[in-house]
């Protein structure tokens, strides 16, 4: 059996010719990558193919998009060109960068005028790739130690990093460009730590876990939760039980892309009805593919803390609840932040970090400028997009554009 096979996206009907003993067998991830070719066609007008990467001996596969890569044939990219890869963030797929393909082609390697051949992957367990099982975190790990705490993120982490690697050698890629979104940023800055010979220069877009969190803040333990309100200890069983948005999205039944529909038109209201529509049937159909899989990242690498309002800090990420007790806020951080971790990175790779200015995971940007990668390591600099926020590629496509432009992607 072959390692690889293709989804060749010519039209927005997709006639994969990959065998029958390949095909992804659920019917939601085949009417996901239809969607998908449809909201592509829309507005890439760069010749590109899909693929779905089984590597050898696994029984998933991940779904991969190339632009400026062979025109046919069987092989998914080609090694010897200039490549960067792109990645997405939590609850999303390669889809969302539909606005920046274009212009990222336009890219050219300096040294040798080629033009740049752009991926995009999804993450196992997410978008269009296979849900593979992945092993949740049960209520009894909720006050676990920090040694099961570290080997649960760390299995969590491997699920994720250890298939794009696997990934990489099934197209045989030796040495690219990374960049990604969010938790996406998150898991490439995981991957560039374990793997530095194969990443020429990390691009980390509105990354989440950057920062620790703030030392005067409180894990929200089982004895800590029995003081709370009933509100909130039922948010905190929520999210112990590993109740995702995805999970809300399939529990709504009929009424469910309607959900979808109205996250989508109030985060993006100056998108065109169409693409909102678009949209909002991609978030609905990636978020509701069985079995469940990647989305129990959530509970796996972060957790809930509770800061208090006065702390000089702000939350990792937007507060994700407007609920208080005492003077305390609701905020989530990472379990083990990647900050510190990327000055295990060469020297020499050049290290991209993009906020966008209206950006909640750049609000605690006083803790993330004191970071060491972005204070003092020579080769990594912080950008900043105007009129952005957190998903900065769709806000301010040109500018983010202009950052890879400018960037030395390949050292």
């Amino acid at each position: 059996m072959d390692s690889l096979f293709t989804l060749h996206c010519d039209s927005p009907n997709i006639n994969s010719n990959e065998p029958d003993s390949m095909r992804l067998s659920n019917s939601s991830l085949e009417k996901l990558a239809h969607i998908e070719g449809i909201l592509l066609k829309r507005h890439v007008s760069t010749p590109f193919r899909r693929h779905l990467v089984q590597p050898q001996g696994r029984d998933w596969a991940i779904n991969t998009l190339v632009l400026n890569g062979p025109a046919d044939g069987a092989a998914v990219l080609d090694p010897g060109r200039p490549t960067l890869v792109l990645t997405h963030g939590y609850g999303s797929g390669l889809g969302f960068f539909y606005a920046n393909y274009d212009q990222l082609a336009r890219l050219t390697d300096a040294a040798t005028g080629q033009a740049v051949q752009i991926v995009a992957v999804d993450w196992l367990g997410c978008g269009g790739s296979s849900r593979a099982r992945f092993a949740k975190r049960r209520c009894s790990d909720a006050d676990a130690g920090a040694d099961a705490d570290a080997a649960l993120v760390g299995d969590a982490e491997r699920y994720f990093v250890d298939a794009f690697e696997e990934w990489r050698a099934a197209v045989g890629l030796p040495r690219f460009a990374l960049a990604g979104h969010s938790l996406g940023g998150y898991l490439s800055a995981v991957y560039a730590v374990r793997h530095p010979h194969r990443v020429a220069s990390l691009t980390l877009l509105s990354p989440f876990g950057l920062p620790c969190h703030p030392q005067d803040s409180v894990a929200v333990t089982k004895d800590v939760a029995r003081q709370l309100p009933l509100a909130q200890r039922l948010f905190l069983s929520a999210w112990t039980n590993n109740v995702t948005p995805q999970w809300i999205l399939r529990g709504l039944g009929p009424y469910g892309p309607r959900m979808a529909s109205r996250i989508v038109s109030r985060r993006f209201p100056a998108m065109d009805e169409h693409d909102q529509r678009l949209i909002s049937d991609y978030v609905y159909n990636l978020s509701t593919v069985r079995p469940a899989a990647g989305e129990y990242a959530l509970n796996a690498l972060m957790e809930v803390r509770m800061v208090p309002s006065s702390s000089s800090s702000g939350s990792s990420l937007r507060d994700q609840e407007s609920s208080k007790k005492g003077n305390f806020n609701w905020s989530l951080y990472a379990r083990h932040p990647v900050g510190l971790r990327l000055m295990q990175l060469p020297a020499h790779m050049p290290v991209s970090i993009v906020f966008g200015d209206n950006d909640w995971m750049f609000a605690n940007r006083r803790d993330i400028l004191k970071l060491d990668v972005v204070s003092s390591r020579a080769q990594s600099k912080l950008h900043v997009l105007s009129n952005a926020g957190h998903h900065l590629y769709l806000d301010n496509p040109d500018e983010m554009f202009q950052v890879f432009q400018k960037s030395r992607l390949w050292g």
